[in-house]
């Protein structure tokens, strides 16, 4: 059982930080979006030394962005290798016996839909066809939450404060 501690705890950590990688890798993409428009408007108002600095600035976030990206490749490496270590102990036939009785199990609900396919040359749904079984998760396994603000809520939010 301490293996499989372990092993979850490992996968935990790992799941964590491509998480945390992800949210940095936005913000990095966010400020360099801010930047490239920084620097529109820069060169809207001709300014030379505005516009040097704008570039600079678009430049680091540039940078920002790519250190970013190889950290989030990193972490996902690791992730997969805590994952393969976590493998022996995802056939349940095999350790659901080392599970802890304190810890729920969920089932979320599925959509099946079920349709018996003739072979090749048979007609109708006669013996020796397929069946084919089409599984939908429900709406509730679907993940849509975005950590990072967008500019039109931090400007609503700015403006009722």
């Amino acid at each position: 059982m301490a293996d499989f501690d372990q092993s979850k705890t490992k996968l935990g950590a790992a799941r964590g930080a491509v998480l945390d990688k992800e949210r940095a890798l936005d913000a990095a993409r966010l400020a360099l979006a801010r930047a490239k428009t920084e620097r529109s408007e820069a060169e809207r108002r001709g300014g030379a030394d505005a516009l040097a600095e704008a570039d600079g600035a678009v430049k680091a976030r540039e940078a920002s962005l790519g250190k970013a990206r190889k950290e989030l490749d990193g972490a996902r490496g690791k992730l997969s290798g805590a994952f393969e270590g976590f493998a022996g102990f995802t056939d349940p036939r095999q350790r659901i016996a080392e599970l802890s009785d304190a810890t729920p199990i969920l089932l979320l609900p599925l959509r099946i839909e079920t349709r018996f396919k003739p072979k090749d040359g048979q007609s109708g749904t006669t013996a020796g066809g397929q069946l084919w079984v089409r599984v939908y998760p429900d709406d509730i396994a679907v993940d849509a939450f975005e950590d990072n603000l967008s500019e039109s809520e931090i400007s609503r939010t700015e403006a009722y404060w």
